[in-house]
Order: C-alpha cells, then structure tokens, then sequence
C-alpha cells in the first residue's frame, strides 16, 4: 500500500523502508545481546554475590563467630575452629549467615 499507490507523492521511498528495518533490526540484535550478556555475569548482590570473596575473621569461629566482609559484619559458621585474624573464604550462605572455610584449606584441596 506504501510502494504501489497511484500516487507519487503518497509512496514511500524503498530505501527510506530498508533503511529503518535495518536500523530496527540492528537495535533490536544489539539490545538482545546485551540482555543476554547481563544474565551470564556473576551475581553481585544478595548472598549469591558473596560466595567466593575473601573475608578475615573479627571474632573465633568455634562452630559460629563473626567474618570481616565487604565492609561489613557478618554471622559465620564453619566446619572447623578458625581464629580470629585469620582469612576464610564464603563458600555459600544460609539465613543471614555466612558458610566459610578456611583459606589455606581452599588453596590445598
């Protein structure tokens, strides 16, 4: 209806049409692939995003104790007795409360 009216003045040029379907379909593959490289990243909020930093130990953790992380306090568990000072490694988290080990233990296994 756009390409083959009567009219002259009332048809749209063919390339004015490929013009804007190809800008169209290259916004749309740029916004697509932007999508999908957000959900492949690492999660960087929440406990998700804790799991695998770095943390040094504020108070003995014997069974339970408090880890230094991210600028914060946090309430930690482990399998062992880590003393305070020493650096311990989020392995995953569970009702508020970090899961650590230590990290030379990490490092050997």
């Amino acid at each position: 209806m756009l390409v083959d009216s009567p009219e002259p003045a009332l048809r749209v040029s063919l390339s004015v049409i490929f013009t804007v379907a190809i800008c169209t379909a290259l916004f749309l593959v740029v916004v697509l692939g932007l999508i999908v490289r957000s959900h492949r990243k690492q999660v960087a909020t929440g406990f998700e995003g804790m799991v695998g930093k770095i943390g040094r130990v504020a108070e003995r953790i014997d069974n339970e104790g408090m880890v230094y992380v991210a600028g914060a306090l946090w309430k930690a568990i482990a399998d062992e007795p880590i003393e305070a000072g020493e650096k311990v490694k989020i392995v995953s988290g569970e009702h508020q409360i970090l899961v650590v080990e230590k990290l030379a233990a990490h490092k050997e296994a």
